[in-house]
């Protein structure tokens, strides 16, 4: 995973375009569609199999690690939840990325922390019914630039993945 991560940082312009362009939750929204047609639900997953959503889950684990590192550099500023979307975040499905978002501050402002306690609890609950529900609501991925683009990428590390040399 690391190597991708590399890889991908390397190809710092595409990541950084994507990032800019998609917010964390409509990475965290494609990344359930791409666990889900891992998990072989080819309705939910776009019809992806789950060799190509393997690549695509490393290329999309980079783009989610940076944009987090991005955020984490102005905690509860442009970008990050507000308290309403965390309050309610099992609506729009994003309980866990945003739970993930605040452990990685050494010191929640004491309004968050429950807020934060509230969505950790929920993105532990939530069952495979509830995944194929907002699965449904990121229907958007199946055609998107995003899509398009994670095939580009994965496939680029892919090549370079399989030189001469490269499995050593």
């Amino acid at each position: 995973m690391l190597i991708l991560l590399l890889i991908s940082l390397l190809n710092g312009a595409e990541a950084k375009e994507v990032s800019i362009v998609h917010p964390l939750t409509d990475l965290d929204s494609a990344s359930l569609v791409l666990r889900l047609a891992f998990d072989g639900d080819k309705e939910s997953g776009c019809g992806i199999d789950s060799n190509e959503a393997t690549k695509l889950m490393g290329v999309m684990e980079a783009r989610i690690d940076s944009k987090k590192r991005e955020l984490m550099k102005a905690p509860y500023s442009k970008g990050w939840p507000t308290q309403t979307e965390l309050k309610n975040c099992e609506i729009n499905c994003h309980c866990g990325i945003f739970s993930s978002l605040f452990e990685g501050l050494p010191h929640l402002q004491p309004e968050w922390n429950t807020l934060y306690q509230n969505a950790q609890n929920k993105a532990q609950s939530q069952g495979v019914n509830e995944s194929k529900k907002c699965a449904k609501k990121a229907e958007w991925f199946c055609s998107s630039q995003l899509l398009k683009s994670l095939r580009k990428e994965a496939k680029t590390l892919g090549a370079g993945l399989e030189s001469p040399g490269a499995n050593y």
